[in-house]
C-alpha cells in the first residue's frame, strides 16, 4: 500500500475524490470557508475556492472535473469553476441548517444536496433556483447519490431509510428500510441495477433495483461503515482500521476478506479499474492522508495514528464512482450457479513488530515458514512506513507552527498510538538546531509529550525522553537566566522571566513533575534507572 499525509493551510471538514482517474483531483472543504483542490497525492494546490460564507460541510465534483459543487453549515450552495476559481452559481434559498452531502448529475446540469433540515432539494446550475425539492423524509438526511443511468436519486436519512426518487416523475419510487441507525454511504453499481448502503449500525446491504428488495445483508462489524464501494467484481465496505470485502459472484460470509487499514474514519473511497486498486482520502485536523490499496496482490496496510473521533449525527463524505456509459442492464440472475471461493482470513497488523524481532513456530512445514517470513517482514515495513509517514506530517507540522505539531504528538500519546514517531521526535528536539529555534511559549506543549513519554512501556522510548527532559530543562534555564541577566543590566522594573508569569508558573509545574517521575525511575535496577540518576544528579 502507498499512502502520503501532508497538512493543509486549514481545519478540513469534507473531502471528496473526484471521478476522473487519470488525473485525479482532491477536494477539501474547510473550516476556514474555502475549499482547496489538489491533485491525488500531490502538495501543489490546484485551486482555491471562496466566496461560501460558512463552515464547508460537503462538496463534489462534476463528471469533468471541471466544476465543484459546495455546501455549507448554514444551508448555502455554490458552485465553482475549477480553472478560473471563479464562482458560477449562488443558488437562492438554500436549506435551513447543515448540508450534509452533494452530488452532480453525470450530465453536470443538476446537483442534488441534503441537509439536517430534511429536505433534498435538485438544482440546475443554469438557474439559481430549486428544479425539485423533497420534504417527506420527516428527519434529518446524511446521504445522496444519482442512479448511473440517471433517473433516480436516492437519500439516506438518520433513522436508516433510504429512498428513491423518480427524476421524470419527480415523485417517490421506493422506500428501502433495514438498517437501524443512520446511513453513511450510498453506492450505486455502474452497470447492474445495485444500490449499496453503508450505515452507522455496523451493516452494509446491497438492494436489487428490480424488486427493490435486499440482495445481501452483512453481518455486524461492530463499527459504523463509513463508505461503501462497487469495486470490478467486489463490494467493499470501510470502517475504522477496516475495510471488508466481498465477491459479488459469492455474497455470505465465508467469502469475507478483511484487510487492516491506515485509516480511522475514511472521507472517501474509489476504484481505480485500470490498476485494480482502492483509492482513498482520510483527513484529521488539517492533516490528510492519501493512499492507494492493491487488490491484485496481497496487501498488508501500514497502521497509523489514531485520531479519537466524535461520532454524532454524521455529516458523511460523499462517495464518487467512475464514469460509466449508460448501458441497458439485463435484471441479476441470482440462481446461476457460482464457483466456492475459499475463505480467505482477515490480516491484522496490530502485532506486526516487537522492536523489530521475528517470532516463527517451527512447529510447521518449512513452506509455512516461508510463507510466515514474508508476512511478518511485510508487517515490520509497514509499520515502518507509517512511522516514517507520522513523522513526516509531525515535521511538516513543525515547519508552519510548532504548537500544532507538539498538539499532535500530544493526541498521539493520550491515546497510545505511535510510539516510533514520539522517539523519533523526542531524538530530534535535541539537536543543536532544533533547539535553537525551539520558541520559548511551546515549552508547556513539549512538556506534556514528555511526561507522557516518560511513562511509557517501551524503555528507548523512557530513555529519549529523559534526555529529551534534561536538555531542554538545561535551555529553558539558560533562557531564563540570560532573560534575568538583560533585565538587571538595564535596569528594567519589568518581567525578568522570558515568558509571562502564568506561562512560566506552568513550566515550573511540568518541569518539577517530570523530576518527580525521573525521580521514580531512578530507582529501576536496569539501565533507565542509570540514566534518571544522571540526570537528577544534574539537576541538583
Amino acid at each position: 500500500m502507498l499512502t502520503s499525509s501532508q497538512v493543509l493551510p486549514c481545519e478540513v471538514l469534507s473531502a471528496r475524490m473526484g471521478p476522473d482517474r487519470s488525473h485525479q483531483l482532491v477536494g477539501y472543504g474547510g473550516r476556514d470557508k474555502l475549499i482547496y483542490v489538489y491533485p491525488f497525492s500531490e502538495y501543489s494546490t490546484t485551486a482555491r475556492l471562496e466566496g461560501i460564507n460558512d463552515m464547508v460541510t460537503a462538496l463534489a465534483f462534476n463528471a469533468d472535473q471541471t466544476s465543484i459543487a459546495g455546501g455549507s453549515d448554514g444551508g448555502c450552495v455554490r458552485l465553482w469553476d475549477i480553472g478560473s476559481e471563479r464562482m458560477t452559481q449562488r443558488f437562492n434559498k438554500g436549506h435551513n441548517s447543515t448540508v450534509t452531502d452533494v452530488q452532480v448529475h453525470k450530465t453536470g446540469q443538476f446537483v442534488a444536496t441534503v441537509s439536517t433540515d430534511k429536505n433534498l432539494r435538485i438544482w440546475d446550475v443554469r438557474k439559481s433556483t430549486g428544479v425539485q425539492s423533497y420534504k417527506n423524509a420527516g428527519t434529518a438526511l446524511c446521504a445522496v447519490d444519482f442512479s448511473p443511468n440517471g433517473k433516480w436519486v436516492a437519500t439516506g436519512c438518520s433513522k436508516g431509510v433510504v429512498r428513491l426518487y423518480n427524476l421524470t416523475t419527480a415523485k417517490m419510487e421506493a422506500s428501502l428500510e433495514l438498517h437501524t441507525s443512520a446511513i453513511t454511504s450510498i453506492s450505486f453499481h455502474p452497470e447492474l441495477y445495485f444500490v449499496s448502503v453503508g450505515s452507522a449500525d455496523g451493516t452494509f446491504s446491497i438492494w436489487n433495483l428490480e424488486t427493490f428488495q435486499p440482495q445481501f445483508h452483512s453481518k455486524n462489524f461492530n463499527t459504523p461503515i463509513d463508505s461503501v464501494q462497487f469495486c470490478g467484481n467486489r463490494i467493499v465496505a470501510a470502517a475504522d482500521h477496516t475495510l471488508h470485502a466481498y465477491e459479488l459472484k459469492h455474497l455470505s460470509e465465508d467469502g469475507l476478506t478483511t484487510i487492516r487499514t491506515p485509516w480511522t474514519l475514511v472521507s472517501d473511497i474509489v476504484f481505480a479499474s485500470f490498476a485494480d486498486e482502492l483509492w482513498f482520502v482520510e483527513t484529521s485536523g488539517t492533516t490528510a492522508m492519501t493512499g492507494k490499496l492493491g487488490f491484485s496482490t496481497p496487501t498488508v496496510a501500514p497502521p497509523v495514528v489514531e485520531h479519537k473521533t466524535v461520532r454524532s449525527n454524521p455529516v458523511p463524505q460523499a462517495r464518487p464512482r467512475e464514469q460509466a456509459p449508460v448501458v441497458k442492464r439485463p435484471p441479476v440472475d441470482t440462481r446461476r450457479d457460482t464457483p466456492e471461493i475459499p475463505r480467505t482470513t482477515s490480516v491484522d497488523v496490530n502485532a506486526a513488530a516487537n522492536d523489530g524481532v521475528l517470532t516463527i513456530n517451527m512447529h510447521v512445514s518449512e513452506a509455512q515458514v516461508a510463507d510466515q517470513l514474508v508476512l511478518t517482514s511485510a508487517k515490520v515495513n509497514a509499520v515502518l512506513h507509517s512511522r516514517l509517514t507520522n513523522l513526516k506530517a509531525v515535521y511538516a507540522l513543525w515547519a508552519q507552527d510548532p504548537k500544532s505539531a507538539l498538539a499532535h504528538l500530544e493526541r498521539s500519546c493520550e491515546e497510545g498510538t505511535d510510539a516510533g514517531a514520539i522517539l523519533d521526535f523526542l531524538m530530534a528536539i535535541q539537536q543543536p538546531h532544533m533547539r535553537e529555534k525551539f520558541p520559548s511559549e511551546a515549552y508547556p506543549n513539549l512538556l506534556n509529550v514528555i511526561v507522557f513519554a516518560l511513562c511509557a512501556t517501551e524503555d528507548n522510548v523512557v530513555r529519549a525522553s529523559l534526555q529529551a527532559f534534561d536538555c531542554i530543562n538545561r535551555q529553558y534555564r539558560a533562557r531564563l537566566g540570560e532573560a534575568r541577566r538583560r533585565a538587571k543590566a538595564s535596569m528594567s522594573n519589568g518581567h525578568n522571566n522570558p515568558l509571562d508569569a502564568t506561562v512560566n508558573a506552568n513550566i515550573q509545574q511540568k518541569i518539577n513533575e517530570c523530576y518527580e517521575i525521573a525521580v521514580c525511575l531512578a530507582d529501576r535496577n536496569d539501565e533507565i534507572g542509570v540514566v534518571a540518576k544522571e540526570i537528577i544528579s544534574s539537576l541538583e
